[in-house]
C-alpha cells in the first residue's frame, strides 16, 4: 500500500469512527483516553478536549473500581470482550446503561492500547424492565392468560390458566389450543383463529371449556391479536375468566324470577277463584239461616245448624287459604275459645255420616273418657 492509499485508507477508518453513531474511544493500558468521537462526547457528555488525557475511570461509577482491571486482564489473555453490559457515569453525574465491545490495538505484534464502542441500551433495559413488569402481571393474574399462534399451537401459559385448566405449563405449551375445546365446539374454534387473522378481537366471549380432567368449565374469553414490530399479525393472546359462580348466581336468580312470577300467578289464580268460592258459600250459610227460621223438627234443626256451623268453618278456611300473603308470612290467624271436643267430634260426625250410609259404611264417633271435654283452641280448624 502506498503512503496516499494508506493515508486515504486512515482518513476514511477517522470518518467512520467520528460519524459512527456509537461511542468510540481508545486509551492506553492504563487506562488514559487517547482519541473520543462525537457520540462519545453525546453519550457522556465530556467533549474531546475535556476527556482526552484523563483516565477513563471518570467514567465508571464508584462502586465498581475494579471492573476497568479486570477488562483489560481480560483483553491482555487475548480473550474477547464483546456485548459486555455495564453503568457508566455522564459528566452531569447521571447513570447510563451501556454495552461495551473492547478491542486490543496493536504495533509491532504488541498490545499497546485498547479501544472501546459503548452504545447506549437505556430505552432496551427500560423496555426489558417494563417487560419483566408484564410478565410478573401476567404470571401473578387470577385470569388465565396464554398465547398461542395462528395455528392454535400454545406458546405461553400461566399460573392461573394451571388453576383453571388443570394442565402445567410443561404439559400444554406446544399442543394445540384445540385440546380445551369441547368435541361439538370445534367449529367455534377455527372461526374464532379465522377472525384473528383478519385482524379482529374478540370480546367477552362466553364459551364452554374442557379442563384436564375431562369436566367442563365455563368460562368468557377475550383473544387478540398480536402483531410484530413491523405490524404483522404474529400470534394471539387470550384472557380467560371462570364464569361457572357468575352462571351458577344467573340461574339462582332466574329460578327466584321464575318462582315469583309463579306466585304471582298463583296469586292471582287464587284471587279470581275466591269469588267462585265464596258465592256459593255464603249462599249455603244464608239458605241454611233462613231454613232455621222455618218450623223445622228437631233432627232437621239439627242437621240444618251443623250444615250452616261446617259452612261457616269451611268459609273461615277457605278465607285463610286465599289469603295467600298471610300463609307465606307465617300469619295464620286462630282463633280460641272455649268448646266441648264430644260436640265437636259429633258435629263432625253428622256432616258425614250420610255419605257413609250412602255408601255402605257404618260410622262411629268415639272419644275417650280420659280426654277432657271442656279444652280451648280453634274448633272450627279442629273441625
Amino acid at each position: 500500500m502506498t503512503t496516499i492509499e494508506h493515508v486515504e485508507k486512515t482518513g476514511q477508518l477517522a470518518a467512520i469512527v467520528e460519524y459512527s453513531g456509537d461511542a468510540i474511544f481508545s486509551k492506553t493500558l492504563e487506562g488514559v483516553i487517547l482519541t473520543w468521537n462525537a457520540a462519545a462526547e453525546k453519550l457522556y457528555g465530556y467533549s474531546a478536549e475535556e476527556i482526552v488525557g484523563q483516565s477513563v475511570s471518570v467514567l465508571v461509577p464508584a462502586d465498581r473500581p475494579g471492573e476497568i482491571d479486570a477488562i483489560l486482564a481480560r483483553i491482555r489473555a487475548g480473550e474477547a470482550v464483546d456485548h459486555y453490559e455495564s453503568v457508566r457515569v455522564r459528566k452531569d453525574g447521571s447513570l447510563v446503561p451501556v454495552s461495551l465491545t473492547i478491542s486490543p490495538i496493536c504495533a509491532g505484534g504488541d498490545l499497546v492500547a485498547t479501544s472501546t464502542i459503548a452504545r447506549d441500551i437505556t430505552a432496551r433495559k427500560r423496555n426489558e424492565v417494563a417487560l419483566a413488569r408484564l410478565a410478573a402481571i401476567v404470571e401473578s393474574s387470577d385470569d388465565a392468560i396464554l398465547s398461542k399462534t395462528l395455528d392454535g399451537t400454545i406458546l405461553t401459559w400461566n399460573a392461573a390458566a394451571e388453576r383453571l385448566y388443570g394442565y402445567s405449563a410443561e404439559e400444554i405449551i406446544g399442543q394445540s389450543v384445540a385440546v380445551l375445546v369441547p368435541a361439538d365446539r370445534i367449529g367455534e374454534l377455527e372461526n374464532i383463529l379465522a377472525r384473528l387473522a383478519e385482524g379482529d378481537t374478540i370480546d367477552h366471549f362466553e364459551s364452554m371449556r374442557v379442563r384436564k380432567d375431562g369436566s367442563f368449565v365455563e368460562v368468557s374469553v377475550t383473544i387478540s391479536p398480536v402483531r410484530d414490530a413491523s405490524g404483522h399479525i404474529a400470534a394471539a393472546s387470550t384472557i380467560a375468566r371462570d364464569i361457572s359462580e357468575r352462571k351458577r348466581t344467573e340461574a339462582l336468580v332466574r329460578a327466584h324470577d321464575q318462582a315469583q312470577e309463579a306466585s304471582r300467578a298463583k296469586s292471582e289464580f287464587l284471587a279470581t277463584m275466591s269469588h267462585e268460592i265464596r258465592t256459593p258459600l255464603n249462599g249455603v250459610i244464608g239458605l241454611t239461616g233462613l231454613l232455621l227460621d222455618t218450623e223445622l223438627t228437631v233432627t232437621q234443626r239439627h242437621y240444618a245448624k251443623g250444615v250452616r256451623s261446617s259452612g261457616e268453618a269451611l268459609l273461615g278456611i277457605v278465607n285463610d287459604i286465599l289469603d295467600f300473603s298471610k300463609i307465606e308470612a307465617g300469619k295464620l290467624q286462630l282463633e280460641a275459645c272455649d268448646f266441648d271436643l264430644v260436640q265437636a267430634i259429633e258435629d263432625v260426625a253428622d256432616l258425614v255420616a250420610e255419605s257413609a250410609r250412602a255408601k255402605g259404611l257404618q260410622l262411629v264417633a268415639y272419644c275417650s273418657p280420659e280426654v277432657p271435654n271442656a279444652l280451648r283452641g280453634d274448633v272450627g280448624r279442629l273441625r
